[in-house]
């Protein structure tokens, strides 16, 4: 049973992929406080990590109006956030209900054929 909701909570949050917010770290409290009822732990240190990845691995920086300020918006590759996250999340000690969680926010494969780009570093999963 509590598979089946963890499940259904799975689908209702958005996937990372399919984010078109400038708020990444929005998002993600969001997905915090979604995954809470379940048992599931998003630090908010793996979730600064994150973004602080996002940000130093921007593929594209786009500068876009958001009401009457401006805001950029950093893209980076989803595989390698998606083995940043984990990998991270690892080193902190979560739990594999976490990482099962973490892991079911992106929607693409994890890293490329055992590695993923951190800045100029080429990082064994």
């Amino acid at each position: 049973m509590i598979l089946k909701t963890y499940q259904q909570a799975l689908e209702n949050i958005r996937k990372i992929t399919e984010i078109n917010s400038l708020d990444f770290r929005g998002v993600m409290l969001s997905s915090k406080s979604e995954a809470l009822p379940y048992g599931v732990m998003l630090p908010d240190n793996l979730i600064a990590e994150m973004e602080s990845f996002t940000e130093r691995n921007s593929i594209v920086s786009i500068e876009a109006q958001v009401g009457k300020s401006r805001a950029e918006l950093n893209r980076c590759c989803p595989r390698c956030l998606k083995a940043h996250a984990l990998k991270t999340g690892k080193e902190i000690g979560l739990d594999k209900l976490s990482l099962s969680f973490i892991s079911g926010l992106f929607e693409c494969e994890l890293g490329h054929e055992g590695y993923y780009l951190d800045g100029d570093s080429l990082v064994k999963i």
